[in-house]
C-alpha cells in the first residue's frame, strides 16, 4: 500500500514512573528508548504525544547525566550543578 507507514514495534516495556511509561521500541530499523505519557480517561486510553525519545546510542550519555543529577540530589547540591550547566 503506497503511503502507509509501519508502526513502531515494542521490544520491551520497563515500567512506569508516575504517568509515564518507559519502553524500548524499534522504529524503521532503529532501536529507541521511548518515555511517554500514558492516560486512561473516559474517552481515550493510550499514549499521548507528550514524551521524549532517545536513540539507543544516546542512552549512555543520558545515563551519565542522570548519574550526575542523582549524585547532586544526594549531596543536596542540585542548585549549584544547575547554575553551572550552560
Amino acid at each position: 500500500m503506497q503511503g502507509a507507514t509501519n508502526k513502531p514495534a515494542v521490544v520491551r516495556e520497563f515500567g512506569e514512573i508516575g504517568k509515564y511509561r518507559i519502553r524500548l521500541i524499534e522504529d524503521g530499523g532503529k532501536m529507541i528508548l521511548d518515555i511517554r505519557e500514558y492516560v486512561k480517561g473516559m474517552n481515550y486510553e493510550g499514549f499521548t504525544r507528550r514524551g521524549v525519545r532517545f536513540a539507543v546510542d544516546q542512552v549512555k550519555s543520558l545515563r551519565q547525566t542522570l548519574d550526575a543529577v542523582i549524585f547532586a540530589v544526594g549531596d543536596g547540591d542540585l542548585k549549584r550543578i544547575l547554575k553551572e550547566t550552560p
